[in-house]
């Protein structure tokens, strides 16, 4: 495949990327920008205009200049799950629902909607229980634990996530086998 160059909208004549996911500055004897890995892992560049910088993704870059978006969906979607493969075949406009189905079906994500359950354990670690949910396990923690704290469900999932150690004095962490009834 023969890389294609295309001005980048908001910056014509400064900057300009490419179908294979790089970006080069006019203004600097076509300089290929390097990129940097930022926030979740994506590829980012810094774009600077009348004397203002923007952080810009590149998948997000490339699927503007690239990828027909008929339906006018918000989200750019890595096909493969690989967010340092920008090239503009791997990338696809979708919805935040369909952006967040690809992430859980296909590259078996889990959040709060992951049903195969959580494990609950002490501060040290050992095994308590395993509930079936994130709301089950808020329930557990309201009748187990001398909290002061509204038990909110987020703090719960962001534990589980590794986001945090601890939640309400316990370690949380999604299951590993699915509960079968």
């Amino acid at each position: 495949m023969k890389e294609e160059w295309r001005d980048i909208p908001e910056y014509k004549g400064l900057y300009q990327v490419s179908n294979m996911g790089q970006v080069k500055s006019l203004r600097n004897n076509e300089l290929i920008l390097k990129p940097i890995t930022v926030r979740k892992g994506y590829l980012s560049v810094n774009l600077y205009k009348a004397g203002k910088q923007k952080l810009s993704r590149l998948h997000r870059l490339v699927a503007v200049a690239f990828i027909p978006n008929p339906e006018n969906k918000l989200e750019v979607n890595h096909k493969d799950g690989n967010k340092k493969n920008n090239c503009f075949t791997n990338l696809e406009w979708v919805t935040p629902s369909e952006n967040q189905k690809h992430s859980f079906n296909t590259l078996h994500r889990k959040n709060s909607m992951w049903r195969g359950g959580i494990d609950i354990y002490t501060k040290d670690g050992k095994f308590i229980i395993r509930v079936d949910d994130t709301k089950t396990a808020v329930e557990w923690v309201k009748k187990n634990s001398n909290s002061r704290y509204k038990i909110v469900k987020q703090s719960i999932n962001d534990a589980c996530r590794g986001k945090c150690l601890f939640a309400y004095g316990y370690i949380f962490r999604y299951s590993q086998d699915k509960i079968t009834s």
